[in-house]
């Protein structure tokens, strides 16, 4: 009960000095920096691109940034549609 009360404070105080708008602000665009870093090292951390993107999403998976991980298969499998590579887009 008292460990409840603790973060009803904590969230009051929060919400009050809008330090958790500001925390979400530099997470969200940590994130997008994180993104476009990974979308320009994919094509070159390895001689094929496709090693180089699966790299990227293992990477992102061991650090725990799924939902980047994820944004990097989607750019992947656009590559292979790019490349007119349908199977593999598919897969």
């Amino acid at each position: 009960m008292e460990d409840d009360d603790l973060e009803a404070d904590i969230d009051d105080v929060l919400k009050e000095d809008g330090l958790k708008e500001t925390l979400r602000e530099r997470q969200k665009l940590s994130k997008k920096y994180v993104a476009i870093a990974a979308k320009l090292v994919a094509p070159v951390v390895d001689t094929d691109i496709v090693a180089g993107f699966q790299w990227v999403v293992e990477t992102l998976r061991a650090q725990s940034h799924f939902e980047l991980a994820t944004e990097m298969e989607i750019a992947k499998a656009l590559y292979y549609m790019r490349s007119r590579q349908f199977e593999q887009a598919i897969e």
